[in-house]
C-alpha cells in the first residue's frame, strides 16, 4: 500500500495527525511488462490464492512499486541527492538471488522453484521478475511457486514485538531438530493458517517415542533375541506381509510425488510415513503370537525391510534420525527412493542393539 492509502492515521511520535507531503524517491514500474509477466504467469505452476493475487494486479493497472523510503534503517540508496533514503529489502535482495542461482552449474533451462509466504507473493511474482528480466532478458524465470499460509502462534500472529513467539532454540530445547521438523511440517499452512503450540509439539514427540521409536526398539531387541543380533536368513513373509508390501509400495509412489515439485506436499508425506509406521506396529503385534522359531524369524525380515524403507523414505523430513536408523542397519547406500527401496536387508549382517 501507498502510505497515503492507509485510514486512521496516527504519529507515532507526537499521537498527533499526519500531512501529506510531496517528495521524490524510486520507484519500479511494472506495466511496461504486461505481455512478459502475464506469459511468466501462464506458465509457472502457483497455487489459487497467488493466481488471484495476479488477476487483481491486472485487473487493477499493474503498479509502480516504491523500491526507496526515507529511512535510517536499511542499505542507503547510493545516488546523490537520495542518501538519506534506503533501499526497500526485496529489491536490493534480487541480485542475492542471482547469486545463489549462479552457484549452480546445472541450473535447469525451465527455471528453479521458489519458496516463500504468501506475505511476499506481491514481490516473488511481480518486482523480483521484472526485476530479472530487466537484468537478463534471457534468465530462466521460476517455474514453480510452492507458497505457505501464515503459521500463528496458539491462534495469533507471531510477533517479536509483543514477544509472541517461540524461537527456534526455544523449541529446540524442548525436542530434537527431527521431531521439530516432523510437527512444523505436518502442520505446514497450505492454503489455509494452521497453529503452533508447545504443546502440540510435545504431543509429536510423544506419538514418535511410542510409535517409532517404540516399534524399531522392540524389533532389535527380539532380533538380538531370536536371531542373535544378525538378520535372519528367511525372506520377509507372513501373515498380512503381501498385503503390508503392496501398501509400501503405494505409500513409496504417493511419497515420491508429495517430495516432487509437481506434487510438492510434505504435510501429506508425514501423514504417510506416520500410516507406515502404524502398518509396522500393527504387523508386529500381530506376529507376537506366533508360535514358531521360523514364522517369528519370516516377521523379523519383514520388518527390518520396512525399517530399511522408512530410512529412505522419512530422510528429507528426518534427516538426523534416518541417518542414524541407516548406520544402524548398516545401510549405506543411495537414500533416493528409487523402485528397489523396498528391498530386504541382507541375512547374516550384524545390527547392533539400540541403546536406551
Amino acid at each position: 500500500n501507498d502510505c497515503q492509502e492507509t485510514s486512521d492515521h496516527t504519529c507515532r511520535l507526537c499521537d498527533g495527525p499526519p500531512t501529506l507531503r510531496e517528495m521524490e524517491r524510486f520507484f519500479l514500474p511494472v506495466q511496461p511488462y504486461e505481455a512478459e509477466l502475464t506469459s511468466f504467469w501462464e506458465q509457472v505452476e502457483m497455487p489459487p490464492h497467488v493466481e488471484s493475487l495476479c488477476e487483481d494486479m491486472l485487473s487493477k493497472g499493474l503498479p509502480e512499486i516504491a523500491i526507496s523510503h526515507p529511512s535510517n534503517w536499511g542499505i542507503p540508496v547510493p545516488v546523490d541527492g537520495f542518501r538519506d533514503q534506503t533501499m526497500l529489502p526485496l529489491f536490493e535482495m534480487a541480485p542475492g538471488f542471482l547469486l545463489q542461482w549462479g552457484e549452480f552449474d546445472d541450473l535447469p533451462e525451465q527455471g528453479p522453484v521458489k519458496f516463500f509466504g504468501f506475505d511476499n507473493a506481491y514481490f516473488q511474482v511481480a518486482l523480483i521478475p521484472v526485476l530479472f528480466m530487466q537484468f537478463e532478458p534471457d534468465l530462466p524465470l521460476p517455474r514453480a511457486f510452492v507458497v505457505n499460509e501464515f503459521f500463528r502462534l496458539e491462534g495469533s500472529k507471531f510477533s517479536t514485538s509483543r514477544r509472541h513467539l517461540v524461537t527456534g532454540a526455544d523449541a529446540l530445547a524442548a525436542t530434537s531438530s527431527d521431531a521439530l521438523r516432523f510437527h512444523v511440517l505436518a502442520n505446514r499452512p497450505l492454503g489455509r493458517q494452521t497453529d503452533f503450540s508447545l504443546s502440540g509439539l510435545a504431543g509429536t514427540q510423544r506419538r514418535l517415542e511410542e510409535n517409532w521409536n517404540g516399534w524399531l526398539q522392540r524389533l532389535v531387541a527380539q532380533l538380538h533375541t531370536e536371531c542373535g543380533g544378525s538378520v535372519p536368513d528367511q525372506q520377509p513373509d507372513g501373515y498380512q506381509w503381501p498385503a503390508l508390501a503392496r501398501r509400501s509400495e503405494r505409500a513409496l509412489e504417493d511419497l515420491r510425488d508429495s517430495y516432487s515439485v509437481r506434487g510438492f506436499d510434505l504435510r501429506r508425506a508425514t501423514m504417510i510415513l506416520d500410516q507406515m509406521v502404524e502398518a509396522a506396529n500393527e504387523f508386529a503385534f500381530l506376529h507376537a503370537h506366533c508360535g514358531s522359531t521360523r514364522g517369528r524369524k519370516r516377521s523379523i525380515a519383514a520388518q527390518l525391510t520396512i525399517a530399511s524403507t522408512l530410512a529412505k523414505a522419512a530422510a528429507p523430513i528426518m534427516p538426523k534420525g534416518s541417518r542414524r536408523l541407516a548406520d544402524l542397519l548398516g545401510d549405506s547406500g543411495p537414500s533416493a527412493l528409487g523402485p528397489d527401496a523396498l528391498t530386504p536387508l541382507p541375512a547374516g549382517r550384524p545390527i547392533a542393539p539400540i541403546d536406551e
